[in-house]
C-alpha cells in the first residue's frame, strides 16, 4: 500500500517467497534473510550395467534456494532432450534413455545450478551386459512360386546387436517406389500384392547394422495362365492361295502351343501344311473349299489353357461384276466431279481408268481416290469427252464407257466478284503481313538489345530458315489477300464454303494472278532428276527426286497430305473453337486447358515394367527426322502487330488457349500464348474436296523419309552449313570440346550472342536448342558420322554422302527392327506387313494426322525425372534432373558429367506407364518451358489445340477411317476406351462423341496387347510407317541400296552399339536399351560383346562408290 504526503510517499508490503520468509513485512527483514543457497547434491549417479536396448536410468537430486536447475553431460557434451526423442529428464532431475543404443555408452555427469553457484556430480559410466553382435540372417527368403495376381510373402528375418534394418533388392537393382510392394524394414519381410510376371527374378535381401551384413536370396516365379497376345485372325482367301495363321501366346511356363480345324488336331505334313516358328504359325499351301472352316489355337501350361478361334473361308475365282457403274456426268466449269465405278470378283478386281485408250494417272487435277473413284478437279471444256472405267482381275475385264459434259457457269469476260476488290486486298494484305513480320523479326534478333530472355530464345530457335520464311510469307499473303475480298464481298457474313460457292470468289485469271504477285508459284522450282548416276545411289537433301515420276513426294517444304477432308469452323481456314460459344455437332467445344486438367494432367506415375524411358527418346529424334510443321513466320497479330502473347483474342496468327476461371495453377491471366502453323504455299487450285480453293494446309518442312535429315538437314543449304569445310575428311562441324575429349554440337552462328553466353548449341535440326533430352541425342549422332567416315576415299564429298547413307540406314534398321516392335506389337506390325519392295505407287509423304496427333502418342511416356546414373549405374552426384529444368540446359552436359549420365538413365529407367487416369505427368501440362514463358506452356493444351489448328476431323471419324464402329454415344466407345471413369469425363466434357479431339481419343483408349497404343493409334501409325518405307527407292533393304554384304552388316546395327561407340565413356549397356534392365538377363552387358558393324565389304565397293558423281 502506498501513502503519499506532500514530499514523502511511504510503503509497506509483504514476502511471499521463499517459505521461509512467507507472511513477513518487508520492513522486518534483516540482512541475512535475503542469504542465497548454493546447491548441493542429495543423490548423485551411479555407475549402470544394463541389457543393450533396455530403460537406463541415472538419478540425480540436489537442493539449494532458489531452486537449482539439472542438466546433464555424457563423454563431456551436454545432453540435448530436443535433438533426441529417446532421452529425457525428469522434473527431480533423473536421466532417462529409452531403447539404449551403443553410441549410448561413456560417462555420464549431471551439474546443479542456481543463482548462488553450481555443483558437478562424481562420474558414472554406462556399460552394456551383452556384446554387440554383427547381423545375421536367422529366417532365410525362399523359392517360391505363385499365380498371378495372387500376393506373395517373403520373410528374411535378422538377429544382431543393434538390430539391423533389412532391405531388399531385384535382380541386383533396388526396389522402385511401387504401391504393390511394402517392405518392414524391422521385420524384414517383402509382401507384394497382386503379382505379375514383371515381379519375376532374383530377389535378396539384405540385413545391415553399424557392425556390417549379411544377405541371402531368393527366386521368385511368377506363374501365369496361357494368354494371347496375337489371336489368329479370319481370313478370306482364294482357292490356291497360301494362308498364314498367327497366334503367339504369353504365360509362365511358356504354354505350349497346338493347332485344331474344327476340333480336330490339325497335324503338319511338310508339305502342304507347316508348323512354323515353334508351332506360332500355322503355314496351309495351295488352299482348297475343302480346308475351309474353324481353325483353334489351343494355348496350354500348367495352370490351365486358352483357345483363340478364327474361320477361313475360301472361295472360288470369279470374273469381276459391277457393283455401282459409272454414269454420265454433266456439272459446271470449274466444279469438282466424282465419279464411282465399284465391282466385285476374285481375286479382288483391280481398278482403272482412261480416256481416249490412255490410262488416267494422278495428275494435278486429276486424282484416284482409296475405293477407285475418279475425281476431275476444276473442270475446263477440254475435260469434256467420253471416259472408261476398266475392272479386271485374271479372271477377265470389264470395260463401261461414260461421259463428262462440262457447262459454261458464267458467261466469259463476265466478272466475279471479288475481282474489283484484287489490288487493294492484294496491296494491304502484303503490307500487313510483312510490318507483323518484321516487327517481329526486329522484336528477336535486335543486336542493340541489352540481352534476350528465355521467351525470346525459344521463339528465336523455333522461328523458319529463310528458304521456309518466303514460301510461308506467300502463303499468308494469299490466304490474307482471299480473307480480304471475302470479307469486302460477303460485307462481314461468315464465310462457308457448304453455303456459298468460293470459287467464284474471283475469276480463274485473278485467281492466277494473285498466286502469282503472292509469290506462291515462285517459291519452288520443280527438281531435276534426270542424272541417274547420283539419284540411283544418294538421296538429296531436300527429299526431292526418290520417286522419279513424282519427285515432289517426301520433300521437305511441301504440304502435309490429308487421309480425310480438313473441318475448319468456316469450312477454309478458322479452326473449330476460333468463333467463342458456336456450337460444334451442337455443342459448345471444350477449353483445350479444362481437357487437359480434368482428363489428362496426373501428379502420379507409375513405372512401365517392361520399356525403357529411351522408348520414348528414340520416338521424339524420329519425330525430328520425319516431320516439323513450319511456325508461324510472325509472333505478332497480322492486324495491328499487337504480339501474341499480350493478347488474348483470336486474330491471325494468334490463336491463344484460354484458360478458365477456375484454373488450379493460372492465376492472373486469361490465357496461354499460342501461335498457329504457318499455311502451306499453293493451297488455291488442288483440292480433291471442294470446287475450287483448297482448305489451309499445313507445310513439313522435313523430309518425310527416314534419312538421317535431324542429323544432316533437310535442305543443301543446311547440309553445306552443317559440314566442316576446312578439312578434307568430309566430316560434320561441331562445337566446343568436352572435358571428355570429344565435341560437342556447333554454335548456332548468326543468332544472337546470348546463345552463346548460355552454352546453346546449334543440333543438326531446327528443333533440339531448347530440349537438353534431344540435344544430347543429336550430340551422340554427330559423333556417329566421324566414326562411320572413310578417310580411304578420295572425295570429302564422297566420304560424307556414303556416311549419310550408312547413318541413315542404320536409323531405318533400328527404328523397325527394334523400335516399331515394341510400339505397334504383333497386331500392328502385321497390318504394316514385311517389306517386300519399293513401290513407285505409294507416296511417302507425312499426313497431316500422323504429325499433329499419331506420333505424339509418345508424350505419355514421359516420366517427370531424368535419372543420371554413373559408370555403376549409380546416382551422380548432381542428381536427377526434374523435367521442368531440363529445357534451356544444355551446360548441364558442359559441367555436370557430359551426355554419359543422361544416357545411361535413359536406358536403365523405365518409361512412364499409360494408364487411364495417368495420362500426361503433371510437369509437362503446368511447367513446360516454365523458364521462359510468362504462363508455362501445357503440352496437352498444345496437342489439342493444335489439332484444332490443323484442321483435323474429330476422333470418331478417325475410328470410321480405321474400320472401327462409329461411337453414337460414350457407351459405343467401351470396347477401345475400357475405363469407365474415363469415357464419363470425356462425356462431361465433351457431350457427343463427335467433339471429341483426335489426340484425346486416340490416347484414352487401352492399348492393343503387346503395343503401347489403342486400334485408332495403331491404324494411323502403322499406315504411315508402312508408306514411308515402301514409298521409299533408297530404302536400306531395296534391291540396289547396299550390297549383299553391306546389308548383312548394316542388320547389326543396335542403339546399344551407338551409344558404346559414341558416348563418352559407356562401356557397360543393356543389349536392348528400349528393355528395362531387369527384363534382360544379364542386366548388362560389356560393350566389347555388342554386335558392330564392319565397314569392310564398303571398302570392297570403293571401285564402284567412286563411279558415282556426287553432288
Amino acid at each position: 500500500m502506498l501513502q503519499e504526503k506532500q514530499t514523502i510517499t511511504q510503503a509497506t508490503g509483504h514476502c511471499s517467497l521463499p517459505a521461509s520468509l512467507a507472511g513477513k513485512p518487508l520492513t522486518s527483514l534483516v540482512e541475512s534473510d535475503f542469504a542465497c543457497e548454493r546447491p548441493s547434491l542429495t543423490e548423485e549417479p551411479y555407475d549402470v550395467e544394463a541389457a543393450f536396448g533396455v530403460k537406463v536410468n541415472f538419478s540425480c537430486k540436489a537442493e539449494g534456494e532458489p531452486r537449482p536447475s539439472i542438466t546433464w553431460q555424457h563423454d563431456g557434451d551436454e545432453v540435448s532432450t530436443d535433438q533426441d526423442n529417446r532421452v529425457e529428464i525428469l522434473d527431480d532431475g533423473t536421466l532417462v534413455i529409452h531403447s539404449s543404443r551403443i553410441e549410448d555408452i561413456g560417462t555420464y555427469k549431471c551439474r546443479a545450478e542456481n543463482a548462488a553457484g553450481h555443483v558437478v556430480s562424481r562420474t558414472a559410466y554406462l556399460r552394456f551386459t551383452s556384446p554387440t553382435l554383427s547381423p545375421r540372417i536367422v529366417t532365410k527368403p525362399s523359392d517360391v512360386s505363385v499365380t498371378a495376381g495372387r500376393s506373395v510373402t517373403m520373410r528374411c528375418q535378422a538377429a544382431g546387436r543393434p538390430t539391423p534394418q533389412v532391405t531388399w533388392t531385384r535382380d541386383g537393382l533396388p526396389l522402385f517406389q511401387n504401391p504393390r510392394y511394402h517392405v518392414s524394414r524391422t521385420a524384414g519381410t517383402l509382401i507384394i500384392t497382386a503379382t505379375d510376371l514383371s515381379d519375376s527374378g532374383k530377389y535378396m535381401c539384405t540385413a545391415s547394422s553399424l557392425l556390417g551384413e549379411e544377405s541371402a536370396a531368393a527366386v521368385l516365379r511368377v506363374e501365369l495362365a496361357p494368354y494371347f497376345i496375337e489371336s489368329p485372325r479370319e481370313q478370306d482367301v482364294l482357292e490356291g492361295d497360301n494362308v498364314e495363321f498367327i497366334c503367339h501366346a504369353g504365360g509362365f511356363p511358356a504354354p505350349q502351343l497346338s493347332w485344331y480345324k474344327d476340333g480336330q488336331r490339325l497335324k503338319a505334313d511338310g508339305v502342304h501344311v507347316k508348323n512354323l516358328h515353334g508351332g506360332k504359325v500355322i503355314k496351309l499351301y495351295d488352299v482348297r473349299r475343302q480346308e475351309q472352316g474353324v481353325y483353334t489355337c489351343h494355348a496350354q501350361n500348367s495352370l490351365g489353357y486358352a483357345e483363340s478361334h478364327a474361320d477361313l473361308l475360301v472361295s472360288s475365282k470369279a470374273m469381276p461384276h459391277l457393283m455401282t457403274a459409272p454414269s454420265n456426268t454433266e456439272a459446271d466449269q470449274g466444279s469438282t466431279v466424282e465419279v464411282f465405278c465399284v465391282a466385285e470378283g476374285h481375286p479382288t478386281p483391280t481398278v482403272s481408268w482412261r480416256r481416249e485408250g490412255k490410262v488416267i494417272g494422278d495428275t494435278p487435277r486429276r486424282k484416284i481416290t482409296r475405293d477407285g473413284s475418279l475425281v476431275v478437279i476444276g473442270l475446263r471444256p477440254e475435260d469434256e469427252g467420253q471416259y472408261e472405267c476398266v475392272v479386271e482381275n485374271e479372271m477377265g475385264q470389264l470395260v463401261t464407257p461414260f461421259y463428262i459434259l462440262v457447262r459454261d457457269t458464267i458467261a466469259e469476260g463476265q466478272p466475279h466478284p471479288g475481282d474489283r476488290y484484287f489490288l487493294s486486298a492484294l496491296q494491304e494484305a502484303e503490307e500487313s503481313v510483312d510490318k507483323a513480320i518484321n516487327s517481329t523479326l526486329q522484336n528477336l534478333l535486335n543486336s542493340s538489345s541489352s540481352g534476350h530472355n528465355h521467351h525470346q530464345l525459344l521463339r528465336i530457335f523455333r522461328y523458319p530458315d529463310s528458304e521456309a520464311q518466303r514460301t510461308a510469307r506467300a502463303a499468308e499473303i494469299f490466304e490474307r489477300a482471299l480473307g480480304l475480298i471475302q470479307e469486302q464481298v460477303s460485307s462481314g457474313a461468315k464465310f462457308n464454303l457448304s453455303q456459298f460457292a468460293f470459287r467464284n470468289l474471283l475469276s480463274p485469271s485473278y485467281l492466277d494472278l494473285l498466286a502469282e504477285k503472292s509469290g506462291c508459284l515462285q517459291h519452288r522450282r520443280i527438281p531435276d532428276c534426270t542424272d541417274d548416276c547420283f539419284h540411283s545411289r544418294y538421296r538429296t537433301y531436300d527429299g526431292t527426286c526418290n520417286n522419279k515420276e513424282h519427285p515432289m513426294w517426301g520433300a521437305s517444304l511441301t504440304p502435309f497430305q490429308r487421309l480425310l477432308p480438313a473441318q475448319y469452323e468456316n469450312g477454309f481456314n478458322t479452326p473449330i473453337g476460333w468463333t467463342a460459344n458456336l456450337p460444334v455437332n451442337g455443342h459448345v467445344l471444350p477449353l483445350a486447358r479444362t481437357v487437359s486438367t480434368g482428363l489428362i494432367s496426373t501428379q502420379v506415375v507409375e513405372e512401365d515394367s517392361e520399356h525403357s524411358h529411351m522408348l520414348m527418346q528414340w520416338g521424339q529424334f524420329l519425330d525430328h527426322d520425319m516431320d516439323f510443321s513450319v511456325p508461324a513466320i510472325s509472333h505478332e497479330r497480322f492486324i495491328d502487330t499487337v504480339d501474341c502473347s499480350e493478347s488474348c483474342e483470336n486474330a491471325m496468327p494468334c490463336f491463344p488457349i484460354e484458360v478458365p476461371a477456375d484454373d488450379r495453377r493460372v492465376r492472373g491471366h486469361r490465357c496461354i500464348e499460342f501461335v498457329r502453323s504457318s499455311t502451306a504455299c499453293g493451297s488455291g487450285r488442288t483440292s480433291m474436296f471442294y470446287g475450287g480453293l483448297m482448305p489451309r494446309e499445313q507445310t513439313n518442312q522435313l523430309t518425310s523419309f527416314i534419312d538421317a535429315s535431324n542429323v544432316y538437314g533437310s535442305r543443301p543449304k543446311q547440309a553445306v552449313h552443317l559440314r566442316n569445310l576446312t578439312s578434307d575428311l568430309g566430316l560434320l562441324r561441331v562445337g566446343p570440346r568436352m572435358p571428355s575429349g570429344k565435341f560437342l554440337l556447333p554454335f548456332n552462328d548468326g543468332q544472337p550472342n546470348d546463345c552463346k553466353r548460355n552454352s546453346e548449341v546449334k543440333g543438326y535440326s531446327p528443333l533440339p536448342h531448347f530440349d537438353n533430352q534431344a540435344v544430347k541425342v543429336f550430340t551422340l549422332y554427330g559423333y556417329k558420322h566421324p566414326s562411320c567416315a572413310f578417310p580411304s576415299f578420295a572425295s570429302p564429298l564422297l566420304v560424307s554422302q556414303e556416311t549419310r547413307k550408312i547413318v541413315g540406314a542404320q536409323m531405318q534398321h533400328i527404328t523397325y527392327s527394334h523400335w516399331l516392335p515394341k510400339i505397334l506389337g504383333p497386331v500392328g506390325m502385321a497390318a504394316m506387313g514385311p517389306y517386300r519392295g519399293y513401290n513407285p505407287e505409294t507416296n511417302p509423304s507425312i499426313v497431316n494426322v500422323f504429325a499433329t496427333a499419331a506420333l505424339r502418342f509418345g508424350h505419355f511416356l514421359i516420366n517427370p525425372v531424368l535419372l543420371r546414373l554413373d559408370e555403376r549405374f549409380q546416382p551422380v552426384p548432381e542428381g536427377p534432373v526434374p523435367l521442368r529444368r531440363a529445357f534451356f540446359a544444355p551446360h548441364l552436359l558442359l559441367r555436370e558429367g557430359g551426355i554419359d549420365p543422361l544416357m545411361r538413365g535413359l536406358f536403365v529407367a523405365s518409361a512412364k506407364l499409360r494408364k487411364a487416369d495417368q495420362l500426361l505427368n503433371s510437369e509437362l501440362t503446368d511447367h513446360l518451358f516454365e523458364p521462359a514463358l510468362v504462363v508455362a506452356q501445357d503440352l496437352a493444351s498444345f496437342n489439342i489445340q493444335r489439332g484444332r489448328d490443323h484442321g483435323l476431323p474429330g476422333y470418331n471419324r478417325w475410328r470410321q477411317f480405321c474400320n472401327l464402329t462409329k461411337a453414337s454415344n460414350f457407351h459405343d466407345l467401351r470396347h477401345e476406351i475400357t475405363s469407365d471413369d474415363l469415357r464419363e469425363k470425356l462425356e462431361r466434357l465433351y457431350k457427343t462423341p463427335d467433339n471429341i479431339d483426335t489426340w484425346v481419343g486416340a490416347i484414352s483408349e487401352e492399348p492393343v496387347p503387346g503395343s503401347k497404343v489403342g486400334p485408332t493409334l495403331l491404324c494411323l501409325l502403322s499406315g504411315q510407317f508402312a508408306r514411308v518405307r515402301d514409298g521409299d527407292r533408297l530404302w536400306y533393304e531395296n534391291k540396289g541400296s547396299f550390297t549383299k554384304d553391306q546389308l548383312n552388316e548394316l542388320r547389326r546395327a543396335s542403339l546399344a552399339r551407338v551409344l558404346c561407340d559414341n558416348g563418352d565413356n559407356i562401356t557397360r549397356v543393356t543389349e536392348d536399351v528400349f528393355m528395362v534392365p531387369r527384363r534382360q538377363n544379364p542386366a548388362f552387358v560389356n560393350c566389347d560383346t555388342v554386335p558392330s558393324i564392319d565397314l569392310t565389304p564398303w571398302k570392297d565397293d570403293q571401285k564402284g562408290i567412286r563411279q558415282t558423281i556426287p553432288r
